[in-house]
């Protein structure tokens, strides 16, 4: 365990020298893997206070990057498909019709998330999976009520998203 406390040690330090020189990509990068590592002292601050200076799109990977590329392509075509165009001269007009039948009756939310009113809102968070760090960004929040604590939605960098408990968060 002291070897993983070097290590996290080791992680800060070039963390601050990247803060010097105005990384901030690399700033969150060392301090997320410097927590994964060993539980240090203020990480948790340091995370939230560099994290408002990183957008999602300057923390995704080259992979990363091109899977939103091409999901936006893909969300394109279905909605050129929507209009009825079609991109490969198929007819869609019937499986349009179905899709606008079907889209008629959403089902009602589960939770009412909101977008502001708590601090975490646009907070980064790391979370390990096995040896993998996935990180993302808080983006909607459900107050705590009578029998649940408070709801925070994550959309991960990777494009993963989940909800989680505020004991998870903190």
């Amino acid at each position: 365990m002291e070897a993983n406390r070097e290590a996290a040690e080791t992680c800060v330090v070039r963390a601050e020298a990247a803060l010097r020189e105005h990384d901030f990509v690399k700033t969150l990068h060392l301090l997320v893997k410097a927590k994964s590592l060993y539980p240090l002292d203020n990480l948790e601050a340091k995370i939230r206070a560099i994290s408002s200076k990183v957008s999602p799109e300057e923390l995704a990977s080259p992979g990363e990057k091109r899977a939103r590329e091409e999901q936006g392509e893909e969300a394109g075509s279905k909605k050129a498909a929507a209009a009825g165009e079609s991109p490969a001269g198929t007819d869609v007009s019937a499986a349009t019709t179905t899709d606008a039948a079907a889209q008629a009756d959403p089902p009602a939310p589960e939770y009412e998330w909101q977008t502001s009113g708590h601090e975490w809102l646009g907070a980064y968070v790391a979370r390990m999976f096995g040896k993998r760090t996935a990180v993302g960004r808080i983006t909607k929040w459900v107050p705590a009520d009578a029998e649940d604590g408070a709801l925070f939605h994550v959309d991960h960098l990777d494009g993963d998203e989940e909800d989680l408990e505020d004991y998870e968060v903190s």
